[in-house]
Order: structure tokens, then C-alpha cells, then sequence
């Protein structure tokens, strides 16, 4: 059995305090958090599709885009 993982993944120090609705952090080792891109949050944000999945589609949509640019809006850069 096989699995596809979507997922964000930045320093958790740069996340918001707290995610847009739907979007939950995995803690990850050296200070790193994963946001898994679901089911639930393809129907909430209105992805058109996930990248690089079986419906043979490249590239990053323009709504997973946008959400990352809000995701990383407060970032300091390092």
C-alpha cells in the first residue's frame, strides 16, 4: 500500500500563532513544522488539485501559493 503526503513545511518559529482553519502543525525535529495539505483543507481553500499526485498535475497552484505567502506574511527572514 502506498501514500501521498501533501504537505507545508516551514520553521515553526515563522508560523502564525495560530493556523487558518483546517490546518494543523506536526512538530518535527531542529525546530520544524509539517502542515499536511488534506482533504479537508483541499475543500476549504479550494485547491484545484494537489501537486505532483495521480491526476497528473505539475506545478503549485496559485491558491496553495497565496496560502504560504499568508502563512510566512509575519516571517522575520534569518
Amino acid at each position: 500500500m502506498t501514500y501521498t503526503l501533501q504537505a507545508i513545511i516551514a520553521k515553526t518559529d515563522a508560523l502564525p500563532g495560530a493556523l487558518p482553519d483546517k490546518l494543523k502543525p506536526v512538530p518535527l525535529r531542529g525546530g520544524m513544522s509539517l502542515i499536511p495539505i488534506g482533504t479537508d483543507a483541499l475543500k476549504t481553500y479550494g485547491f484545484a488539485f494537489c501537486p505532483l499526485t495521480d491526476d497528473g498535475q505539475e506545478g503549485l497552484p496559485q491558491e496553495i501559493s497565496e496560502l504560504c505567502r499568508q502563512l510566512s506574511i509575519d516571517c522575520q527572514p534569518a
